[in-house]
């Protein structure tokens, strides 16, 4: 429901006066309402650890925290590093907390080399499973698994079906 919402919100802009206040208004209202359910579920997982965060360039958080959700929901626990992150920080944050997987969500077309160079680098980096989700694995699922990295799609319960059964073979 809300994802159709957001990307028909997202189209607006472009012919009605205003549309652009309207998207980040619904997106700062979710913003602080799926934060706060994430952190009161945080608790409650106790699987492995997965940080996650936007690719660099996306500014479009919502399917992320939905994403996070409902990985929270299958028991998965979430470092969730938000909007426009670079992939050497995520790597970073990865170590730090000895994430078991690292996961990418991103909706728009990447910036030139992104998936063929950058990708690549943080798959290497993190030495655990790399998952990209949103629009772009769907556009671009071809690049990302040369990269070595895995396409999720758009669908968040099939994507976290996707990620527990690929760390599941890797125990």
């Amino acid at each position: 429901l809300i994802l159709p919402l957001l990307a028909h919100l997202g189209e607006r802009w472009k012919n009605i006066a205003g549309a652009v206040a309207e998207e980040h208004f619904l997106a700062m209202y979710l913003r602080s309402k799926l934060g706060a359910r994430l952190m009161h579920r945080m608790r409650y997982a106790a699987g492995p650890r997965l940080v996650v965060a936007c690719a660099p360039g996306e500014h479009h958080e919502i399917g992320l925290l939905l994403f996070a959700l409902e990985a929270q929901s299958a028991g998965l626990r979430t470092v969730l590093l938000g909007a426009d992150t670079p992939f050497e920080d995520v790597g970073i944050a990865q170590h730090r907390c000895g994430a078991d997987a690292v996961v990418i969500s991103s909706s728009i077309d990447p910036a030139p080399g992104l998936l063929e160079r950058a990708l690549p680098k943080l798959v290497r980096q993190v030495g655990v499973p790399v998952f990209v989700g949103g629009a772009t694995a769907t556009r671009h699922k071809r690049k990302i698994s040369t990269a070595g990295a895995i396409a999720l799609g758009c669908e968040l319960e099939h994507g976290v079906r996707l990620i527990t059964a690929e760390l599941t073979r890797n125990e």
